[in-house]
């Protein structure tokens, strides 16, 4: 059985902790109860053991006594006829000042037992210094590894940690960074990647010395692979660990550096403009700093990337030099999940239940994911090349559909998947195929949530971006067009997509669905609105005097904090009388009447009163009493 020294803080603690690690391995084969006071009483008998030569005069000396004490081992391993082997780890990684002496001790008692025997694994350049030469009947020194047995030990490692999870690999076709796939794609690969100086692990090599750095190694990486597996970029993992192990003033430079060095130079978002001097002084105080910087490089962070070293183009989707939305360089250095964090596995296995037609939970989450949550789209978003075009399209209808069922009048494009999806459309649709999809859903809009069919329109079609051509756009206006005069035709129609605290619906549609805000558009959906807005003002005071009074003010009138309610305006309301001739045409006189006599409170309509008023008087008209 092993036992690491390092991972003892006090170094009068070994011997009772190796006793332990000791009684701890037998109760796998019989019962320990009367050994389980063994390693307390050993440490008190060592303890108090005294040294001088006075004490030993004296007969105090308790040496014969603890090794006594042992020898209740010795009686359960000859009742099992058994052999106990103890491998001792890690002794040197303790640190120069580690006090050796509780643990020679210890191992001197244990060599007078017939049936335990132990191993000293030690480095004898580094650490405190420990007699091993006269402790061990043998001594044998490791030769240094070459970097073939280490890719042989990755390779069989890395085989068993992806079979052994069914995860999915969110970007299959990446070329890997440690290029381990040379060593396995026939004879002429693999002499053309050992001739190659650079070789990744060539650097790692470098780094994991000896068979017990590698050991230490690969049980790092497995334990923490055990809790990351699909969540993190499995040779990120592999290189990080290596510095964690091997390279620790580097490892830790990363931890305290790494918001501000994954920022371009120049920015102060997370420190410093610039970490460049303090990596490179952090390099210089390594023996290994070309192996460090080529590996440091292989992750792709900004600031700590060489340019001269083989940076792959395709970086990892789940890769540390990312730290939205996902921070990845965080996850591995806490070598486990937060339970409450949102698995990239989750998100993966319902875009490949949508896209082989097995599941509707991708949809159903993207639109569950709100503005208080919006993790799930933001995680969506990130692996979203995974869709192509096609599928693309038909993700953003079933999700606009689903919305309009779920939210109704209350649907908004603002609404996170949407967004992202416009987004990843815009990133990745041609015009040529998109005109039949969106006009299927900014047709179905309409009748359930007028101002998100205009949103809709607006933003996808928006000349900036090639998700539909010029021509292909106008075919989608004239569509829309028709669509809201088809639907809109009485007041109660119009009543339907109004509300008293946005007030501008009218106004957007008007301004969305035109060239311009010029004459033209305003008498073309004057003739339609205007009077249906006048008749039914009477009935719906509040939300159409709102909507007109924002619709014929002034651009400075309507000047105001658009996410604030009750709004607050920067300047006096004016009307804009032209505009007003202009968009209500012969039922000027009527709405400046309704205008006029407005008494609720909403403060959009309240507002106009006092110019209504004022201008119908000009006209010859008054107020009703």
């Amino acid at each position: 059985m092993d036992f690491d020294v390092w991972a003892v803080p006090r170094a009068d603690e070994v011997p009772r902790l190796a006793l332990a690690r000791i009684v701890e391995a037998l109760d796998n084969y019989v019962d320990t109860i009367e050994l389980r006071d063994l390693p307390a009483t050993y440490q008190r008998l060592v303890a108090a053991a005294p040294v001088s030569n006075l004490s030993r005069a004296l007969g105090l000396d308790t040496e014969t006594d603890s090794t006594e004490t042992l020898q209740r081992l010795n009686e359960i391993l000859a009742a099992l006829d058994a052999r106990l082997v103890l491998i001792v780890e890690d002794a040197e990684r303790t640190g120069a000042a580690f006090e050796t002496r509780h643990l020679e001790r210890l191992l001197w008692a244990l060599r007078e037992i017939p049936n335990i025997s132990f191993v000293l694994a030690f480095d004898p350049n580094h650490g405190p210094r420990i007699a091993f030469a006269k402790l061990c009947d043998t001594v044998e020194l490791l030769p240094p590894m070459d970097d073939r047995d280490v890719a042989m030990v990755l390779l069989a490692a890395v085989d068993h940690w992806t079979s052994a999870h069914l995860d999915i690999d969110p970007k299959p076709e990446r070329r890997g960074k440690l290029q381990l796939s040379y060593l396995t794609g026939g004879a002429l690969l693999e002499f053309a990647y050992r001739t190659n100086q650079n070789r990744p692990l060539r650097h790692m090599t470098r780094l994991l010395k000896t068979p017990r750095d590698l050991k230490r190694f690969v049980a790092r990486v497995d334990s923490a692979w055990k809790q990351l597996h699909g969540e993190v970029d499995l040779e990120d993992l592999l290189i990080i660990t290596a510095l964690r192990e091997a390279a620790t003033p580097v490892y830790e430079f990363l931890v305290s550096h790494i918001d501000a060095a994954r920022c371009e130079e120049g920015s102060d978002l997370f420190g410093p403009a610039s970490v460049k001097s303090e990596w490179t002084a952090c390099l210089e105080s390594s023996n290994t700093s070309d192996s460090i910087k080529h590996l440091v490089s292989l992750l792709g962070i900004t600031q700590l990337s060489d340019q001269q070293a083989p940076l792959l183009s395709d970086k990892s989707p789940q890769g540390v030099h990312l730290s939205d939305p996902t921070d990845y360089f965080r996850r591995i250095n806490a070598e486990e999940l937060d339970p409450n964090d949102l698995r990239d596995q989750v998100v993966l296995g319902h875009i490949e239940e949508w896209r082989q037609g097995e599941s509707n939970s991708l949809v159903a989450e993207l639109v569950a994911s709100r503005g208080d949550d919006p993790r799930y789209a933001r995680i969506w978003k990130h692996f979203a090349f995974r869709h192509d075009r096609l599928e693309l399209s038909r993700l953003a209808t079933d999700v606009v559909l689903l919305l309009l069922e779920t939210d109704g009048p209350n649907a908004t494009m603002n609404h996170p998947a949407m967004v992202l999806l416009r987004h990843e459309c815009e990133r990745q649709l041609l015009n040529e195929e998109n005109k039949d999809w969106l006009q299927n859903v900014i047709l179905k809009s309409v009748p359930v949530n007028l101002s998100y069919a205009v949103d809709l329109y607006h933003r996808f079609t928006h000349p900036s971006d090639t998700i539909v051509t010029p021509e292909q756009r106008e075919k989608l206006r004239v569509a829309l067009v028709k669509a809201v005069h088809d639907t809109v035709r009485t007041d109660a129609d119009l009543a339907r997509h109004l509300n008293d605290q946005d007030a501008l619906v009218i106004w957007l549609l008007i301004t969305n669905t035109s060239p311009d805000e010029g004459p033209p558009a305003l008498e073309a959906w004057g003739k339609h609105l205007a009077p249906i807005l006048v008749k039914g003002a009477r009935i719906h005071s509040g939300e159409f005097l709102a909507e007109l009074a924002n619709l014929v003010g002034t651009p400075a009138s309507n000047m105001r904090n658009p996410d604030q309610y009750p709004p607050i305006f920067r300047h006096p309301y004016e009307i804009d009388r032209d505009r007003a001739r202009t968009f209500l045409g012969v039922h000027l006189d009527n709405a400046l009447t309704e205008l006029a006599n407005y008494k609720g409170n909403n403060p959009y309509a309240q507002r106009a009163t006092e110019e209504a008023a004022r201008w119908l008087q000009e006209r010859g008209g008054k107020a009703r009493a």
